[in-house]
């Protein structure tokens, strides 16, 4: 956590240094926070899938993979960046989101 949140720290100071403008810099900040709010997600599936793996499962994890990042997340970001209209920030919302759901389906 004090690793997570000193990193998080870092970059919001190296966020403000680059982006001069106050525009970028609050578009970038935003990407941040939304990517960060899967980290915990993305460890834990981390883990799962490398029990899997450890079990000699192969096959399991690489296609709940296929599914989560193919089939899943990039049709959301498709769908909430043009359909929906969101832009770039859709498609970092479907980051986490994937995320979550590749989670729950290697939790299952």
């Amino acid at each position: 956590m004090i690793l997570g949140g000193s990193v998080v720290l870092v970059l919001l100071f190296l966020i403000n240094c680059i982006f001069r403008e106050a525009g970028n810099a609050c578009i970038a900040m935003k990407i941040l926070w939304i990517i960060s709010t899967g980290y915990v997600l993305y460890g834990f599936s981390m883990v799962l899938m490398q029990a899997f793996n450890g079990a000699g499962d192969t096959k399991t994890p690489t296609y709940i993979s296929f599914v989560g990042f193919w089939l899943m997340q990039v049709p959301l970001a498709w769908f909430l960046a043009m359909y929906l209209g969101m832009g770039p920030l859709g498609v970092f919302i479907a980051i986490p989101a994937s995320e979550a759901i590749i989670t729950s389906i290697y939790y299952y």
